[in-house]
């Protein structure tokens, strides 16, 4: 058992702002089809917290890790709106792929989140562990 991963990452945007749809036409068929690609608020959030995964590697790492993973997830909103916490996992499993720290996000088999009070900015702190899926 390895000791836990710990990261402080900004608030992300919610799945609902994660894709962009493209809509293009197909003059053959004549139809019109969608595509899903990262919005742009999605990839510039990728690209802040890939420095923020790198700033707080540990000197003496394991990354990218393996194995099955626990992840805890302490969620701060940025302001006091509603909002539906699992909206930001897909966001947070992403750049843990993207910036190194996992080698894939099917190797999370079990979440916890938390949420605290609001707070200007936002953030998440994401702690990871190695689990025993032997004793699960």
């Amino acid at each position: 058992m390895s000791a836990p991963t710990l990261l402080e990452l900004p608030y992300p945007p919610s799945v609902n702002h994660y894709w962009t749809p493209i809509v293009r036409f197909n003059p053959h068929t004549r139809m019109h089809y969608a595509t899903l690609v990262l919005s742009p608020a999605a990839k510039t959030y990728h690209e802040e917290t890939g420095w923020f995964c790198l700033s707080q590697r540990p000197r003496v790492h394991g990354w990218p890790l393996y194995g099955a993973l626990m992840l805890t997830l302490r969620i701060t909103p940025p302001d006091g709106r509603r909002r539906d916490r699992d909206n930001i996992l897909k966001a947070i499993a992403d750049t843990l792929v993207r910036g190194g720290v996992i080698v894939d996000d099917e190797l999370i088999k079990e979440i916890h989140l938390y949420s605290l009070p609001p707070m200007n900015g936002g953030r998440v702190d994401v702690c990871i562990e190695m689990i025993d899926q032997c004793a699960a």
